[in-house]
């Protein structure tokens, strides 16, 4: 499929700020499959380029789950994988569309789907790798997994530290521990 010229320019949002550039520039240089573009509208455009960027984080994360050979050591790998996205320029550049994008207040609607998505996989892989695991509450141990993640994300977005993934392996050893303990808590 071929997109439609687009002679009007489109919101981009890069590190250097809210910008305007035309609709075909933006799908060349993002990677952005053009099937997956609809109509080929802003919102369309927007939408791809947030499914393609979770389809890379997931893509990453199943494939380096891969070398490690236990449940356990796999949720713990999944914060020894997440540490180096965050020194890498990528992470700084991902950091800057979501400052950005807030300040630009994207519509709602537009973004939700995809971050239901995102939040969904993250929280049924925790699950699954906490049943695999044999755990005694795999769903409150993948809940508390999640609270990790998630804050292991934001601090090192909001402080610019990658070594936060170093900690919060550290914690989600912990935790992983505790679930496993048979003795009351």
């Amino acid at each position: 499929m071929t997109s439609p010229t687009r002679p009007h320019p489109v919101v981009v949002i890069r590190p250097t700020g809210i910008q305007r550039a035309f609709f075909d520039e933006v799908v060349t240089k993002s990677g952005i499959p053009e099937a997956g573009l609809g109509d080929g509208d802003d919102d369309d455009l927007i939408r791809a380029y947030l499914q393609s960027r979770f389809a890379r984080i997931q893509d990453r994360m199943l494939r380096e789950l891969s070398r490690f050979p236990s449940a356990r050591q796999r949720i713990i790998g999944v914060f020894e994988i997440l540490g180096p996205s965050f020194a890498e320029p990528a992470f700084e550049r991902d950091v800057e569309e979501l400052t950005l994008a807030t300040e630009a207040s994207l519509p709602e609607a537009l973004v939700e789907g995809v971050r239901t998505r995102y939040h969904n996989w993250i929280h049924n892989l925790f699950c699954d790798l906490a049943h695999a695991a044999q755990v005694t509450r795999p769903e409150e141990l993948a809940e508390q997994l999640v609270m990790i993640y998630r804050g292991t994300c934001v601090t090192a977005w909001m402080d610019r530290r990658p070594d936060t993934a170093a900690t919060a392996s550290s914690l989600a050893r912990k935790v992983v521990a505790a679930a496993t303990d048979p003795s009351p808590n």
